[in-house]
């Protein structure tokens, strides 16, 4: 397949039967364990730095979490989470109370 210069594969859309398959296997958020959602894909190796779309580098995540979790990989967020902050506190409060904490 020609992509444009300015999309690779890994930013390729991820096909629907993926994301559905993602959701089944995983059932709830990776990262937090929350059950209500809304919920994302979300890669675990960003593609940012590499990672594809492949099903095991997918994963559900809620929101809270996806965006907290930005590019970062999986065990530098899993590193943010051990700090004893909700997720969901954190993704409210912004940025500024993970500064204020450090």
């Amino acid at each position: 397949m020609n992509l444009p210069a300015n999309i690779t594969a890994a930013r390729l859309p991820i096909p629907m039967s993926d994301r559905l398959e993602v959701a089944r296997r995983d059932g709830c958020c990776f990262h937090c364990r929350d059950k209500d959602g809304p919920w994302e894909i979300d890669h675990l190796q960003p593609v940012s730095a590499g990672g594809g779309n492949d099903l095991d580098n997918l994963v559900l995540s809620c929101i809270p979490c996806n965006r907290r979790k930005g590019s970062k990989s999986h065990s530098r967020f899993l590193d943010e989470l051990s700090q004893g902050l909700s997720v969901r506190v954190v993704a409210f409060l912004g940025n500024a109370a993970t500064e204020a904490v450090k």
